[in-house]
């Protein structure tokens, strides 16, 4: 399963030997899942049910997850207080049960996906990323690896990018713009445009993308239960604990109609030309000449704003290669990733003896077990997996047998670094 996990909405895709489907939010139908939760009683909702409770009950509702991450803010739905990564893992495992019923749907196994490629922002510190791990795990997931949005996002299916290739993702309305990225099986992320870099008005801190027709300013906290009419400039949406959520209306009662105000300044000319600039200071810091760069990558919900993309094209001089639904282009270029990876399955060494060591031949030498799936004295058949290891560049394998037998002992625990060819248990064959 690949989830992208973004600032206000996130995405997911079950992918398997067939192919890869997007998940859809349950209550909405739609792709994207506004990142939310709401809590009453022992239940917990998520993405867009939890927004139309939260209108309801906004006491126990909480949005804007990963800044929540970020800022390891505890989070309080009515009197049940969370964690951080509780919260987020709350989320995920919505996602998640939603994933197992669709994979069900399909014909697949009845359980929910067991592991997850979760998508990090290129700036994600060493705190956030272990955070997000520990969410996911605590979600269901056994083996979670992270993926940056632009590593991912050359993946897209449709790009006509080549192996080597420099390019220039664009992350439309995302606090840091412009990346560069060498296209290959596990793309390099050569530099990305610092946030600093980017003027505050034109970054994404609240919840705008999931109330189209709404002008968010600084300025103090809406009021619980604030009606907003489409186009109203109004201060941000308060997302603290026991606070409320405006209710954001638009004509007749229908909902507010496409096409946000956020929107309108992504599409000004001053806004295009910061990210022009962006991108070429960018390119300046990396001493790359702009002619080495193959292609533009326009990603995000605000790659739609008309004329962006041909504005980019012009301003950069570096031809601009479309996406289909630019607002997925992070998710499915996951899942393209994914499934074009490997298998991450590392079968055991053979041997005669009765009583025999276990032992693998571990891709880049070292690794950091990270989980026992079969305890001491338990059997399993042939080709399980025993256990799970985070190599050094994030991705997790499967360590497997070749026959059924039974662990006798574990020789290494779980969480220690390991290397190629160290005893990690001992096994008897049956």
């Amino acid at each position: 399963m690949t989830i992208d996990f973004g600032t206000t909405t996130a995405a997911a895709m079950v992918v398997t030997e067939r192919g890869s489907w997007l998940v859809p939010d349950p209550a909405s139908g739609e792709a994207r899942w506004p990142c939310a939760i709401h809590g009453y009683g022992q239940r917990m909702v998520a993405g867009t049910a939890a927004v139309q409770r939260g209108q309801i009950d906004p006491v126990g509702y909480r949005a804007g997850l990963r800044r929540v991450l970020v800022d390891d803010d505890p989070v309080v739905l009515g009197s049940r207080p969370l964690r951080p990564v509780e919260a987020v893992a709350e989320f995920l495992a919505v996602m998640r049960s939603a994933a197992g019923h669709l994979l069900a749907s399909l014909g697949g196994p009845l359980a929910p996906p067991d592991r997850a490629v979760v998508t990090v922002p290129p700036t994600a510190t060493p705190a956030l990323r272990d955070r997000l791990v520990e969410a996911a795990e605590v979600a269901g997931f056994t083996g979670v690896e992270l993926i940056r949005d632009p590593a991912a996002a050359v993946w897209a299916p449709g790009l006509p990018l080549r192996t080597g290739d420099l390019v220039l993702v664009y992350d439309a309305g995302a606090t840091v713009g412009a990346t560069l990225v060498r296209v290959g099986e596990n793309p390099e992320i050569l530099g990305h445009e610092s946030p600093m870099d980017v003027p505050p008005d034109v970054r994404i801190s609240t919840d705008i993308e999931m109330y189209p027709g709404v002008d968010v300013r600084p300025g103090v906290d809406v009021p619980a239960g604030m009606d907003v009419q489409a186009g109203t400039v109004v201060p941000p949406m308060n997302t603290q604990p026991g606070m409320g959520r405006p209710r954001i209306n638009g004509p007749a009662g229908r909902g507010v109609p496409p096409g946000s105000a956020d929107d309108l300044r992504a599409a000004s000319p001053g806004a295009i030309d910061r990210a022009i600039t962006g991108c070429r200071d960018l390119l300046t810091r990396l001493g790359i000449n702009p002619i080495q760069v193959s292609w533009v990558v326009v990603v995000g919900g605000r790659a739609r704003v008309p004329g962006l993309g041909t504005r980019i094209e012009q301003g950069l001089g570096i031809a601009v290669a479309t996406v289909d639904e630019p607002e997925l282009a992070v998710v499915r270029g996951a899942a393209a990733w994914l499934a074009r990876s490997g298998s991450r399955c590392v079968p055991a060494r053979g041997s005669d003896q009765r009583l025999v060591p276990l032992a693998y031949t571990i891709p880049g030498y070292t690794a950091r077990l990270v989980r026992w799936l079969v305890g001491p004295r338990q059997p399993y058949d042939e080709g399980a997996v025993l256990a799970r290891v985070r190599l050094a560049t994030g991705t997790v394998w499967d360590l497997t047998v070749r026959t059924p037998g039974v662990l006798d002992e574990v020789l290494v625990p779980a969480g220690r670094d390991i290397r190629s060819g160290e005893w990690l248990a001992l096994v008897r064959p049956t």
